[in-house]
């Protein structure tokens, strides 16, 4: 160990804060832990996650502006958020059908943008809900 030191620097990686000691008191946390500083692959920098925490204050804000602070009114909020989403797609589709027979030509461009703006109203709604859930779980008490 001397002579690895000697010729490698071991002794920097010993002193705290450096990365070999960072990197072994990461593993020795339980799992799911994360601090402030610690890097995901999928979400290096952590931008992902900022955005997705700003995104569920602004909804919780909005839900205590409405009056939401019990499991009936959130029910009822979502009861409305589905039907909007309802109308949402069905607008979207009668749309894309009537520029799919406006312009025969184009059918195919108009499927393919259909098809991603349903995919993008999808998706939003699925984070919505479980928006929805984590508020159920941390402001009413629920499951």
């Amino acid at each position: 160990m001397r002579l690895l030191s000697q010729v490698q620097g071991i002794d920097d990686f010993r002193r705290p804060g450096s990365h070999l000691v960072l990197f072994f008191r990461s593993r020795a946390r339980a799992p799911g832990h994360r601090e402030e500083g610690d890097m995901k692959l999928n979400d290096p920098f952590g931008r992902v996650s900022r955005r997705d925490t700003q995104r569920y204050l602004s909804l919780e804000q909005r839900l205590r502006e409405q009056g939401v602070c019990d499991d009936a009114a959130l029910r009822q909020f979502t009861g409305r958020m589905t039907r909007t989403m309802a109308l949402l797609v069905a607008g979207m589709l009668a749309v894309a059908a009537a520029l799919a027979l406006a312009f025969p030509a184009s059918r195919g461009l108009v499927s393919l943008l259909g098809v991603l703006v349903l995919v993008w109203l999808v998706a939003g709604s699925a984070q919505t809900r479980l928006y929805l859930k984590r508020y159920r779980r941390e402001q009413l008490g629920g499951p």
